[in-house]
């Protein structure tokens, strides 16, 4: 890092985490398809990737290079999940038949838990009904997970009040774009000293290469019924292999998350989530297999660590709050409604909408 390091990014924020993520196995994070294209089953299956314009530091020119990453969402979809067991458990309604209690039916229930589960519930034709704003904004602060996190429930949109950044490996052409994010005092959260950052000169081409970064592994097939093996197959290792891109143990990753809502609940949701996240300890798919393990560290501007205490704070938050909470569960499903568009009748007409409380899925 040069003397004159740019000015570090402000991002207005009530609260800045900054994470610092090395891998102790190799990682795997699958790319999504472009719409409409079948992959190839033949092909290893490629790691995400975001463009990004590196400098070359001899002649100064930018170009662009597709560097491996781990999305923001993943990262979310994991924090969503752990809070949201933790916070069902901790107001004891974790069992689907207590869970159910709270609503008119249990088709609403089952759409309310989809929609806290994966932040979204709404199906083709689904309209909202409108809300006034009051109501609206009270309603979607009233329960962490949505106020936090955000979602889409049958077309009303609520926006969540934290921002989870990508993970973008520290390699060679990324090291102008964290200095951006985050100060040179933190860089010994990677156990690094300042002199081993100015020398820091992975490459992100010896990070990621499409032949050596490729992991497979033997599916064994499953008999239904008797049929002849090819000659010379032993009948125990007869399957398909398939492969996966991955990003060697050792990778060092920078993440930085933002919360932009100061409210008690927010903050101490959004606490607890990073603890979480960070005791939990994996990242990407293919765990089973071993893959993913990471030690992932979150800190605050002043360098404190986020920890299991943060969670024991948002547990004692929902303890003592936890009357107001199941009202809160309750009230969603009686004012954010929507109408569900009927099929057509026999003779081509249209049918009218029914008005449907929210989660109601059946004409």
């Amino acid at each position: 890092m040069s003397e004159k390091a740019p000015r570090i990014v402000n991002f207005q924020a009530a609260e800045t985490v900054y994470g610092f993520v090395t891998a102790l196995t190799p990682i795997h994070h699958g790319e999504i398809p472009p719409y409409n294209v079948k992959p190839d089953t033949g092909e290893p299956v490629r790691f995400r990737r975001m463009p990004i314009l590196a400098e070359d530091k001899l002649t100064g020119v930018q170009t662009r290079i597709d560097l491996p990453v781990i999305s923001g969402n993943a990262v979310r979809g994991i924090g969503r999940r752990l809070l949201l067991g933790y916070t069902l458990k901790t107001l004891g309604i974790d069992k689907r038949e207590k869970f159910n209690k709270l609503f008119a039916t249990s088709d609403i229930a089952s759409d309310i838990f989809f929609f806290l589960h994966n932040g979204g519930a709404t199906h083709k034709n689904d309209t909202p009904d409108q809300l006034d704003m009051e109501t609206y904004d009270r309603i979607s602060r009233s329960f962490p997970i949505w106020s936090l996190l955000g979602g889409n429930y049958h077309g009303h949109m609520i926006e969540g009040q934290c921002r989870i950044g990508i993970m973008i490996p520290l390699v060679s052409e990324t090291k102008s774009l964290i200095s951006l994010l985050i100060s040179k005092a933190l860089v010994k959260q990677f156990d690094m000293e300042e002199k081993e950052w100015d020398s820091f000169e992975l490459t992100a081409s010896s990070l990621i290469s499409e032949k050596a970064s490729v992991v497979r592994y033997m599916r064994r097939a499953e008999k239904t019924e008797p049929k002849e093996e090819p000659a010379g197959k032993d009948d125990d290792k007869y399957g398909a292999v398939f492969g996966f891109e991955v990003i060697p143990a050792g990778t060092k990753f920078v993440q930085v998350n933002v919360l932009t809502d100061d409210s008690e609940m927010n903050r101490l949701a959004f606490r607890a989530m990073t603890a979480m996240i960070s005791l939990r300890g994996v990242l990407g798919g293919q765990v089973a297999k071993g893959h993913g393990m990471a030690v992932i560290r979150y800190f605050d501007a002043s360098g404190s660590q986020y920890t299991r205490e943060d969670i024991d704070r948002y547990g004692v938050y929902l303890i003592e709050n936890k009357s107001a909470l199941l009202d809160a569960l309750a009230e969603f499903a009686k004012k954010i409604t929507y109408q569900k568009k009927k099929a057509d009748n026999a003779d081509g007409s249209k049918k009218k909408p029914d008005k449907k409380a929210a989660g109601t899925d059946s004409n």
